[in-house]
């Protein structure tokens, strides 16, 4: 292990997270009547808070439960990945330790222990030790589906993380065991800074999957009354797409129906400009099907054969499932 001494800055749990040492009351009791949620053994939190998260920050809650009661754990996988602000799909079931030894891996009360005999680059912040964002990306890439992996591989290379794709090749290059590693290849070749969001990641993943082009990311698109910023284009095919993930009607970027508005002038601008124009979001991604029917519409039309293996199993990895 490589340990890096640092304040680094981590997520922190988006409940406040009782013990029965902090708490006047019986927390069991309190559980019992439905007032409390158990985390981890001895750590409870506010059940309405807990259950109104959305599904991956009731997962970064289990993971600093987890911490109160193994402060010398160093977490790693989808555990690292959310103290990091790494993307994670729906709730994944395990917390991840690592544990610095030869052996078998095994599961204890909702806690993956595995085992590594490679050296790692261990972090500190917040009072808790975690594979580094490096470290975690290569370990997702190869041990996780490769829709997931390659949107780990975006968003650490688009973030404030000082990781560069040579890096993440090298740590997988590097790893003891060859295990995974042909399928962290696959990701790590197509990971790239430019999607912005992990649906844009794994729509990408989802097009080539179904035998569509590859398309160009983030390309400006001239409209008469200026210019318009596309995720994607297909240039040869005159076909412009969008992957929304309604986060911009949320109210958080101004009014929702002044948005819709806008969005809708400039979608009827690129729909003159372009010969063929598709919007989708994560519900296309979760029946590949619909993607397939989305993009046929809009005029593209299949270079090579369906990936049918990765395209059946890409909804269960958006749920969380390991």
């Amino acid at each position: 292990m490589t340990f890096l001494s640092a304040d680094l800055s981590i997520r922190p749990s988006p409940v406040p997270l009782i013990t029965p040492a902090a708490a006047s009351y019986r927390l069991d009791r309190a559980a019992r009547r439905g007032e409390l949620v158990v985390l981890a053994r001895g750590v409870y939190a506010p059940a309405d808070a807990y259950r109104a998260l959305p599904p991956w920050d009731r997962y970064l809650a289990r993971v600093h439960a987890v911490a109160r009661t193994r402060p010398d754990a160093i977490f790693g996988w989808e555990s690292s990945a959310a103290l990091c602000g790494l993307p994670l799909f729906g709730e994944p079931p395990l917390v991840h330790v690592l544990a610095p030894f030869a052996g078998t891996s095994r599961v204890v009360s909702g806690v993956r222990e595995q085992t590594t005999v490679d050296r790692r680059e261990i972090l500190r912040g917040g009072g808790m030790m975690f594979t580094s964002p490096a470290e975690t990306t290569v370990d997702l890439c190869r041990s996780r589906h490769p829709g997931v992996g390659v949107a780990v591989a975006d968003a650490v290379l688009r973030g404030d993380h000082d990781v560069e794709i040579d890096d993440l090749v090298h740590l997988n290059e590097t790893r003891a065991t060859s295990r995974g590693r042909r399928t962290a290849r696959w990701c790590l070749e197509r990971a790239t800074a430019l999607s912005e969001t992990a649906l844009e990641s794994v729509s990408r993943c989802a097009i080539e999957w179904l035998g569509y082009p590859v398309p160009e990311l983030q390309v400006e698109v001239r409209l008469g009354s200026g210019s318009y910023r596309l995720d994607m284009l297909w240039r040869q095919e005159a076909v412009g797409g969008e992957a929304d993930g309604r986060v911009k009607y949320d109210g958080s970027h101004g009014d929702p129906s002044t948005i819709v508005f806008e969005e809708k002038r400039r979608e009827d601008a690129l729909r003159r400009t372009l010969r063929g124009f598709a919007r989708w979001g994560w519900p296309e991604l979760r029946s590949p099907a619909d993607l397939a029917r989305t993009l046929e519409a809009a005029g593209l039309r299949h270079v090579q054969a369906a990936d049918l293996h990765r395209l059946q199993t890409l909804p269960r990895a958006l749920s969380g499932a390991e």
